[in-house]
């Protein structure tokens, strides 16, 4: 286990375009291209950091009105709007919030209120919530293969879940505390996974 000091990474987030009051400032894609999103949604970025898809395309974002947004990230478009259907549903959730997208840039997983949901932008059915057994969810990312997703929960738990039922694949308990984060890299073979008193657990990926 290794301590990690978050402040680069607030810095590389204000550089990367969010400011410090939670505007996503204009974003250069590339070189003659300037995108803004800024009009559409104020986002919080300490507590829900957006999350593109595998290519780029799309970009998830919770807004401050307390549901989830997908935009092309080109045009700025808004494709879907996502209103929270969990717990506490009839009330704004606006902070300690997570969501990402699938790689293929079709599901959305959110988390809120210690509940994950994950659901397909191209059609009505297929979306699931988390059961009892996964406790408390604290994070969620998909792996690269877009097949699963890995979880974190407040008990230290790490859960590999089936990206189309929810079905627990896999259950690791670290036995660190309560965990905050996790991150997979882009090959799919290592998850980092960080806890409250601010250490990164680094997992070998083995299906």
């Amino acid at each position: 286990l290794v301590r990690v000091d978050p402040a680069p990474v607030i810095r590389h987030l204000s550089e990367a375009g969010v400011s410090e009051t939670g505007d996503l400032k204009p974003l250069s894609v590339r070189e003659g291209a300037v995108t803004t999103m800024a009009p559409l949604a104020r986002f919080f970025a300490w507590h829900s950091p957006p999350a593109f898809d595998a290519n780029g395309r799309l970009l998830a974002a919770w807004s401050a009105d307390g549901w989830g947004l997908v935009l092309e990230c080109a045009s700025g478009r808004l494709v879907a709007e996502l209103p929270w259907k969990g717990p506490g549903s009839g009330k704004p959730v606006r902070r300690n919030v997570r969501l990402d997208l699938s790689p293929d840039g079709n599901q959305v997983a959110m988390v809120a209120r210690g509940t994950l949901i994950c659901q397909r932008l191209d059609q009505e059915s297929g979306t699931w919530k988390s059961k009892t057994s996964v406790g408390h969810v604290t994070d969620v990312v998909f792996h690269p293969d877009g097949h699963t997703l890995f979880v974190t929960n407040s008990k230290g738990e790490v859960h590999r879940l089936d990206a189309a039922t929810g079905r627990i694949v896999m259950s690791l308990d670290l036995k660190i505390g309560l965990l905050l984060c996790v991150a997979i890299n882009s090959l799919g073979s290592v998850a980092a996974v960080g806890n409250r008193g601010g250490h990164v657990a680094l997992l070998d990926i083995d299906f």
